[in-house]
């Protein structure tokens, strides 16, 4: 996807939850941090379709989105060296199978405690406000 300057991108956010861990990504353009899968929303697609595709792409195991549970915007999410202006789209998301990261936009993943993930400084802050938000619906 090309980007320009000035302009808002809409991404989506795969929040994958099992036994109250959530799966966490990370790979050469997160610089050492830990995300959730996700990506850019495709002209004509719609976030749903988005985010069962990146978690294909990106994981190589097949994704069902259950429900948007929260949006976020980040007027200067600084990714891949540079300031951008994000609107996020965060799905629940369940797989089917072992994730395997794809070794080109992904080359770790890993399950994390809730609890661990919002203290943990490697957590990019801009996924935890989602984090908190599901580590209080599975307490209930």
């Amino acid at each position: 996807m090309k980007h320009h300057k000035n302009e808002v991108e809409v991404a989506t956010g795969a929040f994958i939850i099992r036994n109250r861990e959530i799966l966490l990504v990370s790979g050469p353009k997160f610089h050492g941090k830990w995300t959730v899968p996700g990506g850019h929303v495709e002209f004509g697609e719609t976030s749903k379709a988005c985010v069962e595709r990146e978690v294909k792409e990106e994981l190589n195991v097949e994704g069902k989105a259950t429900e948007m549970f929260s949006s976020q915007e980040a007027t200067k999410h600084n990714i891949c060296g540079r300031e951008r202006h994000f609107v996020f789209l965060n799905w629940k998301c369940k797989i089917n199978g072992e994730p395997k990261p794809d070794g080109v936009e992904l080359t770790e993943c890993v399950w994390m405690p809730l609890e661990e993930a919002l203290d943990n400084t490697d957590v990019m802050d801009s996924i935890k406000e989602g984090i908190k938000r599901l580590a209080g619906e599975e307490k209930k």
